[in-house]
């Protein structure tokens, strides 16, 4: 995280997600909050970290980012704080570790201490709920270990290599219950280490990795994450450069999606895992962050195009708390908070053919969803006063989907089928349901008229 993310991190986590909300209605895969829930501070820049910092803190090159809700912080008679998140975020190039340690405070751990707490570049930072932090502090040639306690990050062990071969440039660090993944940069492997057990090595749970060429940023869907909807459990790691992404599960062969698939002319940089196992990757030189599923199969790209209302400048570190679908991102002199919303896109209603004579229907529709979303269609008039169901709150899963419903409905005798619009109602199945509710329209393309005996 970068000291940016550490002042949205403040506010994020304020208020609850309220389904109480006025939809948006507009399609967007990522969704700024309303204005309630943080107060209006979905984007910090320098001049609010200034202000929380009591001017003495500067972005330099933010990085890597974590989120959690620590269990030292939490009322166990209420789940209104639920969602009040602490976010750990690293101002890289001032060797500094900024996280909130309230709604409203700001601290910054400068390195100013023991030896152990003066980082140099590091990139990537992991932990739990519990107040373990691991740093991969990639200027030192090292991982830090930190304990959270009283408002105060406490190092208290440094790990310097792995197999008897010191680490060269650690890049990535990701906590997966009792052990800790480390991408070993400089020495093309990844570093298993189990942390209740004295940070012994250990081999990895997963099935063997490819050919690694300099990983950098890696994270993972843990077995003990209990917001995890599919018991598949599996790394994603970056490579070659960021050129590279990695899928590797617990069983079976690893997969790979290469940058170059992407029109574009950046790289894969920090990543991270939502409930559904969808992969976010930033993308710096491109000013976006790429939407993978969990089979690693591309959705779609956010950011890069002011006009669709989301717009970066570098993104770097990306955390997900995966309950409520909160997503932290920093950049290059601030950082942004959203919410995971939905879009579909390229939405057609490509046919429909309607037998007068038994009341059936089959309708083509095709279309892009970017999350796992509650939908519904409907067919409705040009004038939008009459509405009929096809079929009502139907999960799909984020992807490309060309589909044929068929149904039947009696009442169409009375309309001009050739003159009707498709309706669709998509809601994602996060806790925002409502407020990042959306509307869409598509006129049909094509109609014909089928016999009875056709029809069958």
């Amino acid at each position: 995280m970068k000291s940016k993310i550490v002042i949205s991190l403040l506010i994020f986590g304020m208020l609850g997600c309220s389904s109480h909300v006025r939809s948006t209605n507009r399609g967007k895969t990522f969704v700024y909050p309303p204005w309630y829930h943080c107060l209006g501070l979905h984007k910090v820049s320098q001049t609010h970290l200034s202000i929380y910092s009591a001017f003495s803190e500067e972005f330099q090159n933010p990085q890597g980012l974590f989120c959690t809700k620590l269990i030292s912080k939490d009322d166990s008679t209420t789940d209104y704080d639920d969602d009040e998140l602490t976010v750990f975020g690293l101002n890289s190039g001032a060797g500094h570790i900024i996280y909130n340690s309230g709604l409203f405070s700001l601290k910054i751990s400068d390195g100013s201490g023991k030896a152990v707490e003066r980082l140099k570049n590091p990139l990537d930072l992991s932990g739990d709920r519990y107040g373990n932090l691991f740093v991969a502090d990639s200027g030192n040639n090292r991982v830090v270990r930190y304990k959270f306690s009283n408002d105060r990050l406490i190092p208290i062990k440094e790990i310097v290599g792995y197999n008897n071969i010191p680490f060269d440039h650690p890049s990535g660090v990701s906590l997966d219950g009792d052990y800790l993944y480390v991408t070993d940069s400089g020495n093309d492997r990844i570093a298993v280490f189990n942390i209740d057990d004295g940070m012994n090595e250990v081999q990895s749970k997963f099935g063997l990795a490819p050919k690694l060429i300099a990983p950098t940023a890696l994270s993972i869907a843990s077995r003990i994450d209990e917001w995890l909807y599919y018991n598949k459990y599996f790394i994603v790691v970056v490579d070659s450069f960021g050129q590279r992404l990695w899928k590797i599960p617990a069983e079976g062969e690893p997969e790979v999606f290469r940058y170059e698939s992407i029109v574009g002319n950046g790289g894969f940089n920090h990543l991270d895992i939502d409930y559904y196992g969808n992969i976010y990757v930033t993308d710096t030189l491109e000013n976006k962050i790429h939407k993978f599923n969990r089979n690693l199969r591309y959705i779609v790209a956010i950011g890069g195009n002011a006009k669709e209302g989301i717009s970066f400048d570098q993104p770097r570190g990306i955390a997900i708390y995966k309950r409520f679908g909160q997503i932290f991102v920093s950049e290059k002199s601030g950082c942004q908070y959203f919410w995971i919303g939905t879009d579909m896109m390229r939405f057609k209603a490509v046919e429909m053919s309607y037998n007068k004579e038994s009341g059936k229907f089959l309708i083509n529709l095709s279309f892009l969803l970017t999350e796992y979303s509650m939908v519904s269609f409907y067919i409705e008039t040009h004038a939008e006063d009459e509405r009929y169901t096809i079929f009502e709150d139907y999960l799909f899963p984020p992807g490309f989907h060309d589909k044929i419903i068929e149904g039947k409905l009696k009442e169409l005798d009375y309309i001009d089928i050739e003159k009707i619009n498709i309706l669709a109602i998509i809601r994602p199945t996060y806790s925002s349901v409502d407020f990042c509710k959306v509307v869409k329209r598509a006129p049909l393309m094509k109609y014909l008229s089928l016999k009875g005996k056709n029809q069958e």
